[in-house]
């Protein structure tokens, strides 16, 4: 009877999948740059692009040292066991012990709150001008929509809704784009010349970097022993 308790263990999946951590990933980075590109390269100018770019080439590296990290680890037996546990958080802990953890878990539950609250606001806000009724009532009524998905126990339910979301996106950003040049035309460049501080480009860009991260480890989790720093074999 003790070799079935085993099989009585609910099933969970052993981390986001490569398809379902891509859409999440997309509809993130088209979301937020629907929401903060535009006001972004006002303010940036001549300056927007080489940000951006460099940002990518940031987030690229940053995330490939993670997975790098994150192999050595699993070769190491240091990762790879823990129900529920976040890979980016045990990852953390090996490399950095427990100080080092908290300040890479705090900081991340820091962050993502705040992004989220700041979606939900202009979510919230959108409705309430699209249908006329309150924003407080908006607001409510978009989170009891996200409270049976933030339940799950794993993204990947959530590769429908992303493959729905990126849809609508996409399908917005071309009717938007196309009504924008059929009715004023081609937009001409700006004739000012002098770039501002790029601040304000980076603004929405920057929660991408860990967005990024996130999603190219697995959700689900490892052992957090050890305190020693990885290094690749």
């Amino acid at each position: 009877m003790a070799s079935a308790e085993p099989l009585l263990e609910p099933s969970v999946p052993a981390g986001v999948g490569v398809l379902a951590a891509t859409l999440s990933l997309a509809k993130t980075c088209v979301g937020t740059g629907v929401l903060a590109l535009p006001y972004g390269f006002v303010q940036g100018r001549l300056l927007s692009f080489p940000s951006l770019v460099l940002l990518g080439g940031w987030n690229w590296v940053t995330s490939l040292q993670l997975l790098q990290a994150h192999a050595a680890a699993a070769r190491e037996g240091l990762v790879g066991g823990a129900r529920g546990a976040s890979a980016y958080s045990q990852l953390s802990r090996v490399a950095l012990g427990l100080g080092g953890q908290c300040l890479a878990d705090g900081s991340l539950v820091l962050l993502l709150l705040g992004v989220c609250v700041g979606l939900q606001i202009q979510a919230g806000g959108l409705l309430a001008y699209a249908t006329g009724q309150s924003r407080q009532a908006c607001v409510a009524f978009t989170a009891l929509l996200l409270l049976p998905l933030v339940l799950q126990r794993s993204m990947h339910g959530l590769a429908h809704v992303s493959i729905f979301g990126l849809a609508v996106l996409l399908f917005g950003l071309v009717v938007v784009a196309a009504y924008g040049v059929t009715t004023y035309g081609v937009p001409a460049l700006s004739s000012r010349r002098g770039p501002r501080c790029a601040t304000s480009s980076l603004r929405g860009d920057s929660m991408l970097w860990w967005c990024l991260q996130l999603l190219g480890l697995d959700s689900k989790g490892s052992r957090a022993n050890g305190h020693r720093l990885l290094r690749s074999r």
